[in-house]
Protein backbone atom coordinates (compact mmCIF):
# COMPACT_ATOMS: atom_id res chain seq x y z
CA UNK A 1 0.00 0.00 0.00
CA UNK A 2 1.36 3.47 -0.97
CA UNK A 3 0.76 6.80 0.73
CA UNK A 4 0.75 9.63 -0.78
CA UNK A 5 2.89 12.64 1.42
CA UNK A 6 2.31 16.45 0.99
CA UNK A 7 6.16 17.78 1.29
CA UNK A 8 6.11 21.29 3.35
CA UNK A 9 8.87 24.20 3.21
CA UNK A 10 11.16 25.05 5.69
CA UNK A 11 8.45 26.44 8.46
CA UNK A 12 6.20 22.63 7.90
CA UNK A 13 3.97 24.97 6.43
CA UNK A 14 4.61 26.49 2.89
CA UNK A 15 2.21 23.76 0.49
CA UNK A 16 4.27 25.00 -2.20
CA UNK A 17 7.22 26.05 -3.67
CA UNK A 18 9.69 28.48 -6.48
CA UNK A 19 12.43 26.23 -6.99
CA UNK A 20 13.87 22.93 -5.59
CA UNK A 21 17.80 21.33 -5.36
CA UNK A 22 18.06 18.17 -5.58
CA UNK A 23 20.78 15.27 -5.64
CA UNK A 24 21.08 11.41 -5.87
CA UNK A 25 23.85 8.88 -6.09
CA UNK A 26 21.96 7.36 -8.62
CA UNK A 27 20.71 8.45 -11.49
CA UNK A 28 17.24 10.82 -11.05
CA UNK A 29 14.47 10.00 -14.13
CA UNK A 30 12.05 12.89 -14.71
CA UNK A 31 8.81 11.89 -16.32
CA UNK A 32 6.12 13.80 -18.45
CA UNK A 33 3.46 12.35 -20.72
CA UNK A 34 5.39 13.53 -23.33
CA UNK A 35 9.23 13.00 -22.17
CA UNK A 36 11.33 11.31 -20.25
CA UNK A 37 14.65 12.90 -18.94
CA UNK A 38 17.85 11.25 -17.19
CA UNK A 39 20.28 13.14 -14.92
CA UNK A 40 23.30 11.58 -13.90
CA UNK A 41 24.67 10.09 -11.03
CA UNK A 42 25.64 13.24 -8.45
CA UNK A 43 24.43 15.94 -9.90
CA UNK A 44 23.02 18.81 -8.82
CA UNK A 45 19.38 19.34 -10.37
CA UNK A 46 17.03 22.53 -10.25
CA UNK A 47 13.11 22.37 -10.03
CA UNK A 48 10.65 25.21 -11.16
CA UNK A 49 8.24 26.42 -12.93
CA UNK A 50 8.14 29.08 -15.15
CA UNK A 51 4.97 30.28 -17.68
CA UNK A 52 3.19 27.44 -16.77
CA UNK A 53 6.61 24.91 -17.58
CA UNK A 54 8.40 23.08 -15.88
CA UNK A 55 12.01 23.34 -16.07
CA UNK A 56 15.18 21.16 -15.23
CA UNK A 57 18.37 23.02 -14.59
CA UNK A 58 16.77 26.06 -16.63
CA UNK A 59 15.90 24.30 -19.58
CA UNK A 60 12.48 23.72 -20.76
CA UNK A 61 10.76 20.08 -19.56
CA UNK A 62 7.45 19.97 -19.79
CA UNK A 63 3.78 22.34 -19.43
CA UNK A 64 2.23 19.17 -18.03
CA UNK A 65 0.24 20.09 -15.24
CA UNK A 66 2.22 16.93 -13.74
CA UNK A 67 5.67 15.42 -13.84
CA UNK A 68 7.19 12.50 -11.63
CA UNK A 69 11.06 12.15 -10.69
CA UNK A 70 12.29 8.95 -9.02
CA UNK A 71 15.39 6.95 -8.44
CA UNK A 72 17.03 3.71 -6.97
CA UNK A 73 18.60 5.31 -4.52
CA UNK A 74 17.74 8.66 -1.72
CA UNK A 75 16.84 11.83 -3.52
CA UNK A 76 18.02 14.60 -1.11
CA UNK A 77 15.85 17.44 -0.86
CA UNK A 78 18.85 20.13 -0.93
CA UNK A 79 16.96 23.77 -0.11
CA UNK A 80 15.16 22.23 3.08
CA UNK A 81 16.04 21.67 5.91
CA UNK A 82 14.89 19.64 8.81
CA UNK A 83 15.16 18.93 12.78
CA UNK A 84 16.45 15.33 12.73
CA UNK A 85 17.12 13.45 15.88
CA UNK A 86 18.49 16.69 17.48
CA UNK A 87 20.23 17.67 14.32
CA UNK A 88 19.78 20.20 11.17
CA UNK A 89 19.80 17.95 8.50
CA UNK A 90 18.43 17.97 4.51
CA UNK A 91 16.08 14.77 4.05
CA UNK A 92 16.28 12.50 2.10
CA UNK A 93 13.84 10.43 0.45
CA UNK A 94 12.68 6.77 -0.68
CA UNK A 95 10.16 6.49 -3.47
CA UNK A 96 8.82 8.32 -6.34
CA UNK A 97 8.00 12.15 -6.37
CA UNK A 98 4.95 14.26 -8.54
CA UNK A 99 5.45 18.01 -8.84
CA UNK A 100 2.04 19.69 -9.73
CA UNK A 101 2.06 22.74 -11.20
CA UNK A 102 0.23 25.37 -8.62
CA UNK A 103 -0.46 28.97 -8.61
CA UNK A 104 2.51 32.12 -9.34
CA UNK A 105 5.03 30.12 -11.18
CA UNK A 106 5.10 27.81 -7.95
CA UNK A 107 3.97 23.61 -7.58
CA UNK A 108 3.47 21.26 -4.85
CA UNK A 109 5.97 18.29 -4.17
CA UNK A 110 4.06 15.12 -3.37
CA UNK A 111 5.96 11.97 -2.16
CA UNK A 112 4.45 8.48 -3.14
CA UNK A 113 5.87 5.98 -0.60
CA UNK A 114 5.36 2.34 0.59
CA UNK A 115 3.29 2.38 3.58
CA UNK A 116 5.90 1.10 6.02
CA UNK A 117 8.50 2.96 4.97
CA UNK A 118 6.10 6.04 5.66
CA UNK A 119 5.76 4.33 9.30
CA UNK A 120 9.91 4.35 9.73
CA UNK A 121 10.13 7.87 8.54
CA UNK A 122 7.66 8.83 11.21
CA UNK A 123 8.87 7.69 13.90
CA UNK A 124 12.40 8.26 13.32
CA UNK A 125 10.87 12.11 13.22
CA UNK A 126 8.63 11.77 15.80
CA UNK A 127 10.47 9.86 18.95
CA UNK A 128 14.08 9.84 20.21
CA UNK A 129 15.57 6.74 19.47
CA UNK A 130 16.98 5.81 23.31
CA UNK A 131 12.99 5.89 24.32
CA UNK A 132 11.70 2.09 24.99
CA UNK A 133 11.42 -0.15 22.12
CA UNK A 134 7.65 -0.95 23.42
CA UNK A 135 6.82 2.83 23.38
CA UNK A 136 8.39 3.02 19.95
CA UNK A 137 5.98 0.12 18.69
CA UNK A 138 2.97 2.21 20.11
CA UNK A 139 3.78 5.09 17.97
CA UNK A 140 4.65 3.12 15.38
CA UNK A 141 1.12 1.63 15.00
CA UNK A 142 0.09 5.41 15.53
CA UNK A 143 1.56 6.25 12.36
CA UNK A 144 0.60 3.76 10.52
CA UNK A 145 -3.33 4.21 11.75
CA UNK A 146 -3.28 8.03 11.41
CA UNK A 147 -1.76 7.55 8.16
CA UNK A 148 -5.52 6.30 7.05
CA UNK A 149 -7.51 8.39 8.64
CA UNK A 150 -5.65 11.71 9.09
CA UNK A 151 -7.95 14.58 10.70
CA UNK A 152 -8.08 16.92 8.09
CA UNK A 153 -8.52 16.07 4.51
CA UNK A 154 -5.47 16.80 1.99
CA UNK A 155 -7.41 15.94 -0.94
CA UNK A 156 -7.44 19.02 -2.51
CA UNK A 157 -3.44 18.83 -2.11
CA UNK A 158 -3.77 15.38 -3.90
CA UNK A 159 -2.29 13.81 -0.58
CA UNK A 160 -3.30 11.46 2.08
CA UNK A 161 -1.59 13.32 4.17
CA UNK A 162 1.20 16.25 5.01
CA UNK A 163 5.11 16.01 6.79
CA UNK A 164 4.27 18.65 9.31
CA UNK A 165 2.88 18.19 12.39
CA UNK A 166 -0.61 19.07 11.38
CA UNK A 167 -0.64 15.07 10.92
CA UNK A 168 2.44 13.04 11.66
CA UNK A 169 6.28 14.60 11.34
CA UNK A 170 8.04 12.53 8.40
CA UNK A 171 11.25 13.79 7.41
CA UNK A 172 13.11 10.51 6.64
CA UNK A 173 16.02 11.61 7.64
CA UNK A 174 19.48 9.73 7.27
CA UNK A 175 19.79 7.06 4.66
CA UNK A 176 20.58 4.36 7.69
CA UNK A 177 17.81 4.94 9.75
CA UNK A 178 18.99 3.20 13.69
CA UNK A 179 18.18 -1.00 13.66
CA UNK A 180 15.72 0.32 16.60
CA UNK A 181 13.23 2.14 14.58
CA UNK A 182 13.44 -0.91 11.71
CA UNK A 183 12.72 -3.03 14.65
CA UNK A 184 9.78 -1.04 15.89
CA UNK A 185 8.20 -0.81 12.44
CA UNK A 186 8.52 -4.26 11.68
CA UNK A 187 7.84 -5.64 14.82
CA UNK A 188 3.78 -4.58 14.31
CA UNK A 189 4.21 -4.39 10.96
CA UNK A 190 0.58 -4.08 9.38
CA UNK A 191 -0.82 -3.67 12.80
CA UNK A 192 -3.56 -0.49 12.56
CA UNK A 193 -5.81 0.92 15.56
CA UNK A 194 -9.94 0.47 14.38
CA UNK A 195 -12.96 1.24 16.16
CA UNK A 196 -15.95 -0.45 14.89
CA UNK A 197 -14.19 -1.85 12.39
CA UNK A 198 -12.42 1.45 10.62
CA UNK A 199 -9.03 2.89 11.49
CA UNK A 200 -9.23 5.59 14.10
CA UNK A 201 -8.21 9.14 14.49
CA UNK A 202 -4.89 7.69 15.96
CA UNK A 203 -4.11 11.68 17.41
CA UNK A 204 -0.96 11.69 20.08
CA UNK A 205 0.92 14.96 21.41
CA UNK A 206 4.34 14.67 23.50
CA UNK A 207 3.15 15.00 27.34
CA UNK A 208 -0.43 15.76 28.68
CA UNK A 209 0.67 16.34 32.11
CA UNK A 210 -0.46 14.01 34.22
CA UNK A 211 -3.91 13.67 32.60
CA UNK A 212 -4.88 13.14 28.63
CA UNK A 213 -7.87 15.50 27.19
CA UNK A 214 -10.94 14.30 26.09
CA UNK A 215 -11.09 15.45 22.09
CA UNK A 216 -14.38 17.48 22.19
CA UNK A 217 -12.46 20.12 24.68
CA UNK A 218 -9.30 20.48 22.78
CA UNK A 219 -10.39 20.55 18.78
CA UNK A 220 -12.82 22.02 17.22
CA UNK A 221 -14.35 20.65 13.77
CA UNK A 222 -12.25 20.62 10.75
CA UNK A 223 -15.27 21.10 8.46
CA UNK A 224 -17.77 23.07 10.28
CA UNK A 225 -15.22 24.86 12.44
CA UNK A 226 -17.63 24.63 15.48
CA UNK A 227 -16.27 24.16 19.43
CA UNK A 228 -16.57 22.13 21.38
CA UNK A 229 -16.42 19.29 18.95
CA UNK A 230 -18.65 16.16 18.76
CA UNK A 231 -16.88 14.13 21.28
CA UNK A 232 -14.62 10.76 20.12
CA UNK A 233 -15.44 7.81 22.15
CA UNK A 234 -11.63 6.46 21.81
CA UNK A 235 -10.12 9.79 22.56
CA UNK A 236 -11.29 10.34 26.47
CA UNK A 237 -9.48 11.79 29.53
CA UNK A 238 -7.42 9.17 31.05
CA UNK A 239 -5.06 9.02 34.09
CA UNK A 240 -1.12 9.01 33.72
CA UNK A 241 -1.22 6.76 36.54
CA UNK A 242 -2.56 3.06 37.99
CA UNK A 243 -3.41 5.63 41.39
CA UNK A 244 -6.75 7.29 42.32
CA UNK A 245 -4.94 10.14 43.18
CA UNK A 246 -7.94 12.65 43.39
CA UNK A 247 -6.21 15.40 42.46
CA UNK A 248 -5.63 13.62 39.41
CA UNK A 249 -9.24 12.75 39.63
CA UNK A 250 -11.58 16.09 38.66
CA UNK A 251 -14.40 14.33 36.33
CA UNK A 252 -17.14 16.64 38.78
CA UNK A 253 -15.40 20.02 37.96
CA UNK A 254 -16.66 20.53 34.13
CA UNK A 255 -18.59 23.65 34.97
CA UNK A 256 -17.48 27.49 33.72
CA UNK A 257 -16.34 29.41 36.84
CA UNK A 258 -15.40 32.90 36.55
CA UNK A 259 -12.37 33.97 38.98
CA UNK A 260 -10.34 37.07 39.94
CA UNK A 261 -7.47 37.91 41.95
CA UNK A 262 -7.75 36.62 44.66
CA UNK A 263 -9.48 33.18 43.84
CA UNK A 264 -8.29 29.89 43.17
CA UNK A 265 -10.45 27.03 41.64
CA UNK A 266 -10.23 23.78 42.14
CA UNK A 267 -8.70 23.37 38.53
CA UNK A 268 -6.19 25.78 39.47
CA UNK A 269 -5.56 24.07 42.85
CA UNK A 270 -5.34 20.45 40.96
CA UNK A 271 -2.45 22.06 38.60
CA UNK A 272 -0.42 24.15 41.06
CA UNK A 273 -0.57 20.47 42.96
CA UNK A 274 1.36 18.35 40.22
CA UNK A 275 3.42 21.56 40.00
CA UNK A 276 4.95 21.47 43.24
CA UNK A 277 4.91 17.84 44.18
CA UNK A 278 6.75 14.84 43.63
CA UNK A 279 3.55 12.99 41.61
CA UNK A 280 4.66 10.11 39.99
CA UNK A 281 2.40 9.64 36.82
CA UNK A 282 3.62 7.65 33.72
CA UNK A 283 4.77 10.99 32.32
CA UNK A 284 6.18 12.92 35.23
CA UNK A 285 9.85 11.76 34.58
CA UNK A 286 10.61 14.72 32.36
CA UNK A 287 11.10 18.74 32.40
CA UNK A 288 8.09 18.76 29.95
CA UNK A 289 5.72 17.51 32.59
CA UNK A 290 6.12 21.51 33.96
CA UNK A 291 6.78 24.65 32.88
CA UNK A 292 6.16 28.39 33.82
CA UNK A 293 6.18 31.97 31.86
CA UNK A 294 6.44 35.28 33.12
CA UNK A 295 5.79 37.96 30.86
CA UNK A 296 5.68 42.44 31.31
CA UNK A 297 2.35 43.69 31.12
CA UNK A 298 4.27 45.99 28.09
CA UNK A 299 5.60 42.81 26.50
CA UNK A 300 1.93 41.09 26.90
CA UNK A 301 0.02 43.84 25.65
CA UNK A 302 2.21 44.37 22.67
CA UNK A 303 1.83 40.67 21.20
CA UNK A 304 -2.13 39.96 21.70
CA UNK A 305 -2.87 43.50 20.48
CA UNK A 306 -0.66 42.09 16.87
CA UNK A 307 -2.11 38.43 17.75
CA UNK A 308 -5.43 38.42 18.19
CA UNK A 309 -6.36 40.66 15.21
CA UNK A 310 -3.61 38.34 13.22
CA UNK A 311 -5.66 35.21 14.21
CA UNK A 312 -9.26 36.99 13.19
CA UNK A 313 -8.05 36.86 9.67
CA UNK A 314 -8.49 33.21 10.00
CA UNK A 315 -12.45 32.24 9.10
CA UNK A 316 -12.15 29.37 11.47
CA UNK A 317 -10.18 31.26 13.94
CA UNK A 318 -12.12 34.64 14.03
CA UNK A 319 -15.78 31.77 14.88
CA UNK A 320 -13.97 31.00 17.92
CA UNK A 321 -13.20 34.62 18.98
CA UNK A 322 -15.74 36.93 20.65
CA UNK A 323 -14.71 40.29 20.97
CA UNK A 324 -15.62 43.27 22.77
CA UNK A 325 -18.56 45.09 21.23
CA UNK A 326 -16.40 47.97 20.76
CA UNK A 327 -14.25 45.64 18.83
CA UNK A 328 -11.12 47.45 20.56
CA UNK A 329 -8.61 45.19 22.07
CA UNK A 330 -7.99 48.22 24.92
CA UNK A 331 -4.80 48.24 27.49
CA UNK A 332 -5.51 44.83 29.71
CA UNK A 333 -6.97 44.73 33.45
CA UNK A 334 -7.35 41.10 34.29
CA UNK A 335 -6.96 37.65 32.41
CA UNK A 336 -8.25 34.29 33.38
CA UNK A 337 -9.37 30.87 32.53
CA UNK A 338 -13.04 30.89 32.29
CA UNK A 339 -13.97 27.49 31.29
CA UNK A 340 -11.96 24.19 32.01
CA UNK A 341 -12.65 20.72 31.16
CA UNK A 342 -12.63 18.24 33.30
CA UNK A 343 -8.88 17.39 33.01
CA UNK A 344 -7.89 21.02 33.45
CA UNK A 345 -7.07 21.99 30.11
CA UNK A 346 -8.84 25.38 29.45
CA UNK A 347 -11.55 26.09 27.28
CA UNK A 348 -11.81 29.46 27.20
CA UNK A 349 -10.14 32.52 28.03
CA UNK A 350 -11.54 35.68 29.36
CA UNK A 351 -9.27 39.20 29.14
CA UNK A 352 -10.63 41.83 30.58
CA UNK A 353 -9.55 45.31 28.37
CA UNK A 354 -10.26 48.43 28.95
CA UNK A 355 -12.86 48.64 25.94
CA UNK A 356 -14.26 45.66 27.13
CA UNK A 357 -14.22 41.83 27.36
CA UNK A 358 -12.74 39.34 24.72
CA UNK A 359 -12.85 35.61 25.06
CA UNK A 360 -10.91 33.31 23.35
CA UNK A 361 -12.23 29.38 23.15
CA UNK A 362 -10.44 26.09 21.92
CA UNK A 363 -7.11 24.66 22.94
CA UNK A 364 -5.04 25.75 19.95
CA UNK A 365 -6.31 29.50 19.59
CA UNK A 366 -5.32 30.14 23.74
CA UNK A 367 -2.29 28.57 23.24
CA UNK A 368 -0.94 30.25 19.56
CA UNK A 369 -2.20 33.67 20.89
CA UNK A 370 0.45 34.25 23.11
CA UNK A 371 2.75 33.67 20.24
CA UNK A 372 6.13 35.37 19.93
CA UNK A 373 5.35 36.91 23.81
CA UNK A 374 9.06 35.62 24.34
CA UNK A 375 11.85 34.59 22.12
CA UNK A 376 11.59 31.59 19.97
CA UNK A 377 7.89 30.93 21.47
CA UNK A 378 5.38 29.79 18.84
CA UNK A 379 2.97 29.02 21.21
CA UNK A 380 2.43 28.05 24.86
CA UNK A 381 3.55 24.81 25.52
CA UNK A 382 0.22 23.15 26.56
CA UNK A 383 -3.62 24.98 27.38
CA UNK A 384 -3.35 23.24 30.72
CA UNK A 385 -2.35 26.43 32.75
CA UNK A 386 -3.82 28.82 35.52
CA UNK A 387 -2.24 32.57 35.10
CA UNK A 388 -1.23 34.62 38.29
CA UNK A 389 -1.24 38.52 37.52
CA UNK A 390 0.24 40.97 39.56
CA UNK A 391 -0.71 44.69 39.96
CA UNK A 392 1.53 47.64 39.95
CA UNK A 393 0.58 51.42 40.38
CA UNK A 394 -2.61 52.31 40.07
CA UNK A 395 -3.93 49.06 40.59
CA UNK A 396 -2.72 48.25 36.58
CA UNK A 397 -1.39 45.11 35.43
CA UNK A 398 2.01 44.51 36.11
CA UNK A 399 3.13 41.36 35.08
CA UNK A 400 1.86 37.91 34.26
CA UNK A 401 2.95 34.42 35.36
CA UNK A 402 1.84 31.40 33.76
CA UNK A 403 2.08 27.90 35.19
CA UNK A 404 1.19 25.26 33.71
CA UNK A 405 1.15 21.30 33.02
CA UNK A 406 2.45 19.15 29.45
CA UNK A 407 3.45 19.95 25.98
CA UNK A 408 0.79 20.01 23.09
CA UNK A 409 -2.78 19.59 23.07
CA UNK A 410 -2.70 15.59 25.20
CA UNK A 411 -5.30 13.83 23.74
CA UNK A 412 -4.84 10.29 22.40
CA UNK A 413 -1.37 8.58 22.94
CA UNK A 414 1.44 10.61 24.88
CA UNK A 415 4.53 9.84 23.70
CA UNK A 416 5.99 10.66 27.45
CA UNK A 417 3.66 9.12 28.73
CA UNK A 418 3.56 5.94 26.51
CA UNK A 419 7.72 5.82 27.28
CA UNK A 420 6.65 6.20 30.93
CA UNK A 421 4.89 3.30 30.74
CA UNK A 422 6.82 0.69 28.24
CA UNK A 423 9.10 1.44 31.48
CA UNK A 424 7.00 -0.19 33.59
CA UNK A 425 6.85 -3.50 31.49
CA UNK A 426 4.27 -2.54 29.94
CA UNK A 427 3.95 -3.74 26.32
CA UNK A 428 2.47 -1.47 23.15
CA UNK A 429 -0.73 -3.72 23.04
CA UNK A 430 -1.45 -2.28 26.11
CA UNK A 431 0.12 1.10 26.13
CA UNK A 432 -2.40 1.54 22.74
CA UNK A 433 -5.52 0.06 25.06
CA UNK A 434 -4.86 2.59 27.77
CA UNK A 435 -5.03 5.39 25.49
CA UNK A 436 -7.72 4.72 22.41
CA UNK A 437 -10.43 3.52 24.94
CA UNK A 438 -12.25 0.39 23.92
CA UNK A 439 -10.00 0.74 19.81
CA UNK A 440 -9.01 -3.41 19.00
CA UNK A 441 -5.48 -4.08 17.13
CA UNK A 442 -5.89 -5.84 14.33
CA UNK A 443 -4.29 -6.53 10.68
CA UNK A 444 -4.46 -4.20 7.83
CA UNK A 445 -5.55 -6.60 5.42
CA UNK A 446 -8.83 -7.74 8.00
CA UNK A 447 -10.46 -3.95 7.19
CA UNK A 448 -13.71 -4.28 6.29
Amino acid sequence: MDVKVLITGNNLKDKTFSLLSISCQSKIIFRSNDRNREINNGQNVTLKVENGAFYINNELFSAREKIDFTSADFILLKNITRLYQGQSINPQYRGRFEAWQDSDNRFKLIQVVNLEDYVLGSIASEMPLNFNLEALKAQSVACRTYALNPRVSHAIDRANVCDSYFCCLYYCGNKKEAEKFKTSVDGTSDKVIVYQGKPILALFSSCAGGQTNNYSDCFYDPVTGSFPSLPVPYLTSTLETDSKNTYLKLSNLDKTYKSNHSELSQHHKAIEYLYNNNVKTYDSDTSQFKWSLEVSSDELENHLHFNIFELLKDPVHSNLIKPSQSNIFGHINNMYISSYAASNVAKELTIETSHGNWQIRSEILIRKLFKNVKANLKLLHSAKFFIKTELGKLNLLKNTTFIGLGLGHGVGMQQIGANGMANRGKNYQEILNHYYLNAKIINSKDLS
